[in-house]
């Protein structure tokens, strides 16, 4: 209700010190404060854990602990309050170790009149007030996000299953070959959301996860006996440069499944492997799929191919900002580069 007081707990040892603050806060009247008193760190944290008050007002010596233990531990246990911090001196290191601890102030006893800690604790209810509404409004857009990336997969994933319909009722096998890469790109961009809506980032995608699940459905598609390897650990990227970037993954590695390795004779040496590698260097990301198959007529360049799928590495790497490079050597490479931050 608005007529009710603030909900006010102090947490200090000394007696004397929490009469002056009691008599303080009789004779402010913005806002009115109730205030109740705890007089030992296990006394003061008990009652803090049960997070029934708007404002804390701790001591910063308690004996063999301190109020910056108190204000730990009350972030870590999700106290909504705000915190102020109370000290005998002024003291600019106490002052920053009780910031990065979480108080929202920090007070000098000596100083302290009636107004002050009146303005201190308005100040504090505000910035928490707005800081709640700052997090309210992040968890709403967070919700809102994950369902778009879900409704998108979904909608996706619909789209594949039109598609994999329509192939039962075509008979022409070129046909049901188009069909069924269209229907591969389709999958490439819905992992893209489901690990999106996954990311507690909403907004990048863990490239090493994403690239290990999309070669797994491609060597399902291809149903081909090659040992796939990614290096990608620890590459996030940001949406507008992890689409692109696996929709070229998922063309070069369907194209390395597809041409790369015909029927190999029994006695073949070398077990027929891709390997996937994206790192970051200081000018950006390098990406590149190798096979150690048997090897392409290279064309000068992607655009330069009769490939739609090397077209489209070349449309995607273009829209990345980046350059495409292939070469042979007791296989086939192609490596695209591009800069950290898409291009326009």
């Amino acid at each position: 209700m608005v007529n009710e007081p603030v909900r006010v707990l102090l947490v200090d040892d000394d007696e004397d010190d929490y009469v002056i603050t009691r008599d303080l806060l009789a004779t402010v009247t913005s806002p009115r404060c109730a205030l109740e008193w705890r007089a030992t760190y296990d006394q003061g944290l008990a009652t803090i854990l049960e997070n029934r008050h708007d404002v804390y007002l701790l001591d910063y010596a308690l004996g063999a602990h301190d109020g910056i233990e108190l204000i730990r531990v009350a972030s870590q246990n999700n106290v909504t309050g705000p915190v102020l911090l109370l000290t005998a001196h002024d003291d600019s290191e106490v002052d920053a170790l009780a910031a990065a601890a979480g108080a929202t102030d920090y007070l000098v006893k000596s100083h302290m009149t009636a107004p002050l800690l009146g303005r201190a604790i308005r100040y504090a209810l505000a910035r928490h007030e707005t800081s709640e509404a700052l997090r309210r409004g992040a968890r709403e857009k967070t919700v809102m996000l994950q369902e778009i990336h879900h409704r998108v997969k979904n909608n996706l994933q619909m789209i594949s299953s039109l598609i994999n319909f329509q192939m039962e009722h075509v008979k022409n096998p070129e046909t049901r070959a188009i069909l069924r890469v269209t229907q591969t790109r389709v999958h490439s961009i819905a992992l893209i959301h489901e690990k999106l809506y996954q990311s507690p980032l909403l907004a990048s995608v863990d490239m090493g996860e994403y690239t290990r699940g999309l070669v797994a459905m491609l060597m399902q598609t291809h149903d081909k006996h090659v040992r796939a390897e990614v290096r990608a650990v620890d590459i996030v990227l940001p949406v507008d440069l992890g689409l692109p970037c696996g929709l070229i993954l998922s063309e070069l590695v369907s194209n390395a499944l597809k041409h790369a390795f015909p029927a190999r004779a029994a006695d073949e040496p070398r077990p027929p492997a891709i390997v996937i590698d994206l790192r970051q260097e200081k000018n950006g990301f390098v990406l590149s799929v190798a096979d150690n198959g048997v090897g392409l007529c290279l064309p000068p360049g992607a655009k330069d191919t009769k490939s739609l799928g090397l077209r489209l590495v070349g449309m995607f790497a273009e829209q990345l900002g980046g350059s495409v490079v292939f070469s042979t050597d007791e296989g086939t490479r192609c490596t695209v580069a591009f800069p950290a931050a898409s291009t326009d």
